[in-house]
């Protein structure tokens, strides 16, 4: 499929208005009372949820990581507790972490992400990988910090075809297009809205917080919105930028681009009561049990949809 960059930079010209801001910013969080995430083996096949994630792809910033065995990649990674120093028998402990961001297919060599993810330079150096998940609790492919994957679900960025972030405040303006380097096959591209979702509408999102393995957030709903973004309480965290914020229908929502400020902390009270350990010792993710801070924040999609459905008529 041929594309020009062209079609795609007439975005933003009519959203120049601030987002109005509804809701007070004491101290943040990043996981809202319990901790939602689920893994890709626990979604029901054939559910919306299960398709999104299935539509859904890790970044990894710098391909070269990956070692070639035939028709396999392996890729080496840390541990979540070792590379955030975690308190063992935090969630996901013992899980492997690598990648930076998330994306997600809406056509069938065309990928949406945040725009502070990826840019022209950074590009070449880019994989994208699906099925980046966990298929079952004793999945094979992961075997202590390496995670092999078949070379077919592994992708290369091969041009940005529109892109838009701004500098000085990453929370409203922040999306990227990207074109992959071949169509991708046995995967379903995610719809998109053309309207503001209201507030009150229910929410959920797939992705990779802190690097991991396909995660499903959910039990959320639309908090507030403004002309640019709007604002849940979804349990995400750094790795989660790009993430497409869908709703029960499965259509996709909103780009995640912002939460917290830092996802873990050495202090334990009153972020987590179930570790008993002295400050500084290892972290915990930030816990609220209730609203605690700022909200998180999703870029817009209808803002660039109809852009995107002049590359892909289809969406």
């Amino acid at each position: 499929m041929r594309v020009h960059r062209s079609c795609i930079l007439l975005l933003l010209v009519a959203c120049a208005s601030e987002e109005a801001r509804l809701e007070p910013e004491p101290e943040r969080g990043d996981i809202f009372g319990d901790d939602s995430r689920r893994e890709l083996y626990e979604l029901a096949p054939g559910s919306v949820e299960r398709k999104a994630a299935d539509a859904t792809a890790g970044l990894l910033v710098f391909s070269g990581g990956f070692e070639r065995e035939r028709d396999l990649r392996v890729l080496r990674g840390q541990g979540l507790g070792e590379q955030h120093g975690l308190c063992e028998g935090v969630r996901f402990y013992d899980q492997p972490t690598m990648g930076s961001c998330t994306g997600f297919l809406v056509g069938e060599d065309i990928l949406v992400t945040a725009g502070h993810c990826v840019s022209e330079s950074t590009c070449p150096d880019m994989a994208v990988v699906f099925d980046y998940a966990y298929q079952s609790a004793e999945d094979t492919r992961f075997d202590e910090r390496l995670v092999t994957f078949p070379k077919s679900d592994v992708y290369s960025c091969k041009q940005v075809l529109g892109h838009g972030y701004d500098l000085e405040d990453n929370c409203t303006t922040d999306w990227a297009v990207l074109q992959l380097d071949r169509p991708v096959v046995g995967r379903e591209p995610l719809k998109l809205a053309l309207e503001t979702p209201e507030r009150g509408v229910n929410l959920f999102a797939v992705g990779h917080p802190s690097g991991l393995p396909t995660k499903i957030a959910g039990n959320a709903i639309v908090r507030r919105h403004g002309d640019l973004t709007f604002g849940y309480e979804l349990d995400l965290f750094g790795g989660n930028s790009g993430s497409p914020v869908l709703d029960n229908e499965g259509v996709v929502r909103g780009i995640h681009i912002c939460g917290g400020v830092g996802d873990y902390t050495d202090d334990p009270a009153p972020w987590n009561p179930d570790f008993d350990l002295a400050d500084g010792t290892c972290q915990v993710p930030i816990v609220c049990d209730q609203y605690c801070g700022r909200l998180g924040t999703a870029f817009d999609i209808k803002s660039i949809a109809p852009s995107i459905r002049s590359l892909v008529p289809n969406n």
